[in-house]
C-alpha cells in the first residue's frame, strides 16, 4: 500500500512564481463564466441574491479577482503561502472597487478554517474550487472533511461548485505521459505515472527558470499527486456533509457526466 500522508506538502512553492507565466491559471479563469452560468441555471432555488463567495484553493487569485470584477465580495484561501503572495500582489495592482472586494487568507485542506475570516458559520452565498484542487485530497476521509468544512461556511440554499479530474484523466492524460515546453526564461518537464488500483497519479515536475539579474538558470523539482473519485462517491460524501447534489456535469457543458469523462463539474446546494 502506497503511503500518502506526506504527499503534496511541498507543492506550489517555487512553482508559484511561474504559475501565471505558464498560463496555469487559464483553467480557473475559464471556470468563472461557466460558474456564473451555473448560478443562473439554479437561480430559481439558490442563485438569487448572491453577494459573497469563497474561492477554495485560489492559487494566484485569478478567479477570485475575476469574481470580484463581477461585483462579488470574495475571500480566496490557499494552502501555499507563496501562491498567496502572488495573489495579494495581483490584487493590490487591480484598479477600482474590485481591489477592495477581494481578500486572501491562508488555509490548508482539508481543515482550512484556521483563519478568523473563515470561522463564522454560513458566511458565504457560494463556494467554488477550481482546477481539480480537491483531487489533491488523497482519501475519502480527507475529502469528506473538506466538504464538511465548506458546509459550515456556505449558507442554507447556497451553492458549492467545483471541478475534479476523473480516473480516465489520470489514466490517459497523466499516466505514463511526459510533457515538456519552454519559454524565453522558463522551461519545464512533467513526467507522470498512474496507479490503477489506487486510482492515483503522480506528476513529477522539473522546472528550469532563468534568474533576472544573473541570467543563470536554476532547477527545482516538485511532485504533485492526485486521486480520482467516482461520481457516486463524491455525491455520497456531499450528502454526508449536508449538501444536496444537484448536478454532475461534463465540465464546461450541461451534459450529464459519465465515468469516462476526463473532468467533472459538481453542483451542490446546502440543505
Amino acid at each position: 500500500m502506497r503511503k500518502t500522508k506526506k504527499k503534496n506538502q511541498d507543492t506550489y512553492g517555487e512553482f508559484a512564481g511561474l504559475y501565471d507565466k505558464m498560463s496555469a491559471d487559464g483553467h480557473s479563469l475559464e471556470m468563472v463564466p461557466y460558474a456564473l452560468r451555473i448560478f443562473k441555471r439554479f437561480r430559481g432555488t439558490s442563485g438569487a441574491g448572491f453577494r459573497r463567495g469563497l474561492d477554495l484553493c485560489c492559487g494566484t487569485g485569478s478567479a477570485t479577482l475575476a469574481f470580484a470584477e463581477e461585483g462579488y465580495t470574495m475571500i480566496g484561501v490557499d494552502g501555499s503561502k507563496q501562491m498567496l503572495q502572488h495573489a495579494k500582489a495581483k490584487g493590490a495592482s487591480v484598479a477600482g472597487a474590485s481591489r477592495k472586494r477581494a481578500t486572501f487568507v491562508h488555509g490548508i485542506l482539508p481543515n482550512f478554517r484556521s483563519h478568523k475570516a473563515l470561522s463564522k458559520a454560513e458566511s458565504f452565498d457560494f463556494v467554488v474550487s477550481f482546477y481539480d484542487s480537491l483531487n489533491y485530497l488523497l482519501s475519502e476521509r480527507e475529502l469528506e472533511k473538506a466538504f464538511a468544512n465548506v458546509g459550515e461556511l456556505v449558507r442554507t440554499d447556497g451553492l458549492f461548485v467545483f471541478d475534479m479530474n476523473g480516473a480516465e484523466a489520470l489514466k490517459v492524460i497523466w499516466g505514463g505521459q511526459t510533457y515538456a515546453d519552454a519559454q524565453e526564461d522558463v522551461a519545464w518537464i512533467w513526467k507522470n505515472q498512474y496507479y490503477a488500483k489506487a486510482k492515483m497519479a503522480d506528476a513529477h515536475t522539473i522546472f528550469f527558470a532563468k534568474s533576472g539579474k544573473s541570467g543563470l538558470w536554476r532547477r527545482f523539482d516538485e511532485t504533485h499527486t492526485e486521486k480520482a473519485y467516482t461520481i457516486a462517491c463524491v455525491k455520497r460524501l456531499l450528502r454526508k456533509a449536508g449538501f444536496e447534489p444537484l448536478a454532475a456535469y461534463r465540465c464546461f457543458s450541461f451534459a450529464s457526466a459519465q465515468a469516462k469523462d476526463y473532468r467533472f463539474c459538481f453542483v451542490a446546494r446546502k440543505r
